[in-house]
């Protein structure tokens, strides 16, 4: 009995060592599973901050430019975001990566911050074309809804500071920024026609007459001349046009600084029209305005349906 008894202490005894030989292992596999993994090399760790910037800035366009290098865009502000000093931090410690994610963000966030000493130039407020999709894509700065008026069912005006510099050449304002103006939302329309005829007093410098229609095109992307679909709205353009014509008109907007014109009786010209617009024609897919046609018959605009 007392051979017995003396076996099962030894038993007992043994347990605990192997417990502890087991919790090693694992202990020992987890390090070596942790430590095996690649760390992301300098490309991967541009394009993994890139992507999560991306879901915490969602107004903010968040643009790869190469190894360790970002850029932002938002309305008419553009920043480069060198990351050279924090890839470093992550290769030493891969645990720092939120961390380091959390650093970008706040960056960039300040640099968009609104101003509440802003003023807008009254002198430079333009109108703009753009579809109506556009605001629920994007939110201005602080939140308050980019100034605009409806124009027809897939258009509107959004009205825009002009200004030399940015990557647009113009910027979007808010209505608390408007409130900040010596100007009301019942006058800006009418303030943003007169500025306009100002920038662009004579147009035909922009014209180029194709053989089936007439473009008018952007030249240089001075002045006035960012805005050429905008002619659209001046009083009398669109029958000055129809009168050369002697048609109802058809017309692409495929960009601000772009507007296509053919008769409504020009097939060849039709089809050439359609052909560009359904393209984009060479712009940016952010410059594009619709990839539909409009009939100005005298009295309206509409979308063309044939």
């Amino acid at each position: 009995m007392l051979h017995i008894a003396h076996k099962r202490v030894l038993s007992n005894n043994t347990r605990p060592k192997r417990m502890r030989k087991l919790i090693l292992l694992i202990l020992i596999f987890i390090s070596g599973h942790l430590f095996s993994q690649e760390l992301m090399n300098e490309i991967k760790f541009t394009q993994y901050l890139q992507k999560e910037a991306a879901k915490s800035n969602k107004k903010i366009r968040i643009i790869f430019f190469g190894k360790l290098i970002l850029g932002s865009k938002f309305n008419n502000s553009s920043y480069i975001h060198n990351l050279k000093n924090d890839y470093p931090t992550y290769k030493s410690d891969p645990e720092s990566l939120n961390g380091i994610v959390a650093d970008l963000n706040s960056r960039i966030d300040s640099l968009y911050a609104p101003d509440p000493n802003y003023h807008i130039d009254t002198t430079k407020i333009v109108p703009l074309l753009k579809p109506k999709a556009i605001l629920n894509s994007f939110a201005s700065s602080d939140e308050g809804e980019w100034v605009h008026d409806s124009f027809t069912d897939e258009l509107i005006i959004l009205y825009v500071e002009d200004q030399d510099s940015g990557y647009l050449g113009y910027r979007f304002f808010s209505s608390e920024e408007l409130k900040r103006s010596a100007c009301s939302q019942e006058n800006l329309h009418e303030l943003a026609l007169r500025n306009l005829n100002r920038m662009l007093p004579d147009y035909s410098g922009y014209i180029l007459d194709q053989r089936n229609y007439r473009m008018y095109r952007n030249v240089g992307g001075e002045g006035g001349s960012k805005y050429l679909s905008s002619l659209i709205l001046l009083p009398d353009f669109l029958n000055q046009e129809k009168n050369r014509l002697g048609q109802a008109l058809v017309l692409g907007i495929s960009g601000q600084s772009q507007l296509i014109i053919v008769g409504k009786k020009n097939r060849v010209g039709l089809f050439e029209v359609k052909r560009l617009a359904a393209a984009g024609y060479f712009l940016r897919k952010e410059d594009i305005i619709t990839k539909n046609l409009f009939l100005w018959d005298g009295t309206q605009l509409k979308k063309y349906r044939k």
